[in-house]
């Protein structure tokens, strides 16, 4: 255990507060935007037909050894750029449609994704392994219990990078189904209703890191900062918790309220957006802008959940805290230390 004075010296940092509403397609609310049918980018035959030149061009290379310029086609280079510019500067949400496990293979699918990642942003470590593709399937063993080797319930949170894909080769026999939120719509209702806890929503506190379990940032990681006007959101309370566990105190009770205050805002149907994810189908999000969740599923003797996972960094992305990256920094140096995943 770490003890109680290690609570004093985590760094204080005062952050100026966002006192307006968001009025920006990224403030969406789930009754307002269509269910997943108002996020959909579809491919189309062109698209798809330019995949298979690609395809043919890297045949050669592993997944995750391909890069951009390599990945590189007059159709998918405009049609991908619609899809950064949605992500980066629209609604921040975007369901890519069109491929199928008919056409195109399990080693090409993966290509495929990991050659639109590269539009998009870096790629980052997922694992101890430097895995830069995630597979998030159960996994019997799980030893650190992660929530995305388990088919557990997931409560709305964000994870470590900008931005966030998942591309679905199997859904599950039942249940799996992927829920969304706009954080800045939760903003706005706080702003309404409850501006009373925005500042220690502001000030934060300080995360046991997953990648380690045992350590804890050196600062406070706020779930809402403002930078150049933008707000953006980091929400994982079971790390703020487990590291007042591990320093032998306890969550502010400011904090505490407007905790409970922010999930239950979170969870209000008119807000939520939740559908499944089908086979060859990608989702890719704004991770600070965003809330993602997914529901307890079940695989069959046939059907089992299995989706591939990316983390990227955006060079020129989103003006944000720096604190944010305190939880990536983590896995930066895991993959320094580890060879490029598979």
């Amino acid at each position: 255990m770490h003890s109680q004075s290690t609570t004093s010296a985590i760094k204080s940092i005062m952050r100026p507060i966002w006192n307006e509403p968001i009025v920006h397609a990224s403030a969406w609310a789930g009754a307002g935007i269509g269910g997943k049918g108002g996020l959909v980018r579809r491919l189309g035959e062109p698209h798809l037909a330019a995949l298979e030149v690609v395809l043919q061009k890297t045949q050669s290379l592993l997944p995750q050894a391909v890069e951009r310029e390599q990945f590189d086609h007059p159709l998918l280079n405009r049609f991908l750029a619609d899809i950064r510019r949605d992500i980066m500067h629209g609604r921040g949400v975007v369901v890519i449609q069109g491929l199928t496990l008919d056409r195109f293979t399990l080693d090409e699918l993966e290509r495929i994704y990991w050659g639109f990642g590269t539009h998009w942003g870096i790629a980052a470590a997922q694992s101890v392994d430097g895995d830069r593709i995630g597979r998030v399937r159960i996994d019997p063993n799980n030893p650190k219990d992660s929530g995305y080797q388990s088919a557990r319930e997931l409560a709305f949170h964000n994870d470590a990078y900008e931005l966030l894909g998942l591309m679905c080769i199997e859904n599950a026999d039942h249940g799996g189904c992927t829920r969304l939120v706009s954080a800045l719509s939760i903003y706005n209702e706080i702003l309404r209703s409850r501006p009373d806890l925005l500042p220690a929503l502001y000030q934060g506190f300080p995360y046991a890191t997953e990648a380690t379990d045992t350590t804890i940032t050196a600062i406070s990681i706020p779930v809402f900062s403002c930078v150049e006007g933008k707000i953006s959101c980091m929400y994982l309370p079971r790390y703020m918790r487990k590291a007042a566990a591990l320093m032998n105190t306890s969550i502010p009770s400011d904090l505490e309220e407007a905790l409970q205050f922010f999930e239950q805002t979170s969870m209000r149907d008119d807000l939520v957006v939740e559908f499944s994810l089908e086979p060859g189908e990608m989702l890719i999000c704004h991770n600070y802008t965003n809330l993602h969740a997914r529901t307890e599923f079940t695989d069959g003797g046939v059907k089992r959940r299995y989706l591939l996972r990316l983390w990227l960094s955006v060079p020129d992305g989103r003006p944000f805290d720096p604190a944010l990256l305190e939880r990536s920094a983590i896995y930066d140096r895991l993959l320094q230390k580890s060879p490029v995943g598979r």
